[in-house]
């Protein structure tokens, strides 16, 4: 999947290319923001963005039936790869638009399939740790609306995911809906903060044996997480499994993916990421562009030398637009 950038890669990004997949803890380092199945639950994060977004197509086990419902549809695959979701082998295109991919096994097979983003951050409320963020287009989005107002100001930076320029932190509010639905709200806080020593050690602590700086200011490999899911059979699991070389990113035992058990609805299928009151209805031939349409192509990256603010990171409600 192609990197996007919030408008414009800063010049000190260096590609990420450290982090083996099989040293990673996905529970300690995917964050979701996920409220619980019962209605007008909550839940919230603060974050600070670190890189551009990572778009992929994630597919659940799930098929439209006669009526247009979705209906669980286990993977054919399921006994060989314990992944709750499969990821697409369709991509964005460099004008932000959908090319699909006629190879695609999952969407051969009439799987549902949404629209979702990867991108590091540095998580306020889990110690200031950097995590993975899986992030739907709602968030991304409103994201968006900031760097375009940040356009409209005039404002030294824009780049919400800028190492070396002040930037805001963004609050995430996740809000479980009736029908099983998630209703997202992201909000910038006021005030703009250059990463400051303790942010880029958080991101140095993910690298403990860098021999330098350079080493020690990369990133989660998001390209990993997003690749293709291929379909899996006894054949090319014997293969993979003689080949101590290849990293799958689905050979792991942890389950990265959240499972909701709803009690709204025996026939429908409630997605636990779902942006909409009509996901169970929803037809992913009609997904729209992506609205980053500003945005170019752009590596994930890192930074070095960068000024600090020794400011606390205060929550203030005043903070928050």
């Amino acid at each position: 999947m192609p990197k996007l950038s919030w408008k414009q890669a800063s010049n000190l990004r260096k590609k990420s290319t450290g982090n083996s997949v099989r040293d990673i803890n996905f529970k300690e380092v995917f964050l979701y923001i996920t409220p619980d199945i019962k209605p007008d639950s909550e839940t919230s994060n603060t974050i600070r963005f670190v890189s551009p977004p990572t778009p992929y197509f994630v597919h659940w086990p799930n098929k439209k039936d006669a009526d247009g419902k979705l209906q669980k549809y286990p993977f054919p695959d399921a006994e060989l790869n314990r992944r709750k979701t499969r990821v697409c082998f369709s991509t964005i295109g460099p004008d932000n638009k959908i090319v699909d991919d006629p190879n695609c096994p999952w969407c051969q097979m009439g799987y549902s399939r949404q629209l979702r983003f990867m991108v590091n951050v540095i998580s306020r409320d889990n110690g200031g740790k950097l995590m993975i963020l899986d992030a739907p287009p709602d968030v991304i989005n409103d994201v968006f609306e900031w760097v375009e107002a940040a356009e409209e100001d005039e404002l030294e930076n824009t780049d919400p995911s800028a190492w070396d320029k002040p930037a805001p932190d963004f609050r995430i509010k996740a809000t479980r809906m009736n029908g099983g639905s998630i209703q997202w709200r992201t909000t910038a806080t006021t005030k703009l903060r250059k990463l400051t020593e303790d942010d880029l050690n958080a991101i140095r602590a993910i690298n403990p044996d860098a021999k330098n700086d350079e080493e020690a200011l990369k990133l989660y490999p998001l390209e990993t997480f997003t690749r293709p899911t291929p379909l899996k059979t006894d054949a090319n699991v014997a293969n993979s499994d003689s080949n101590s070389s290849s990293v799958d990113n689905d050979d792991n035992n942890e389950d990265i993916y959240a499972e909701t058990k709803s009690s709204y609805s025996k026939a429908a299928v409630i997605n636990p990421y779902s942006d909409s009151d009509d996901d169970s209805e929803e037809d992913e031939d009609d997904i729209e562009p992506i609205r980053v349409t500003k945005s170019v192509m752009a590596p994930v990256g890192s930074c070095e030398d960068n000024d600090n603010d020794d400011t606390e990171y205060a929550d203030d409600d005043d903070d928050w637009d």
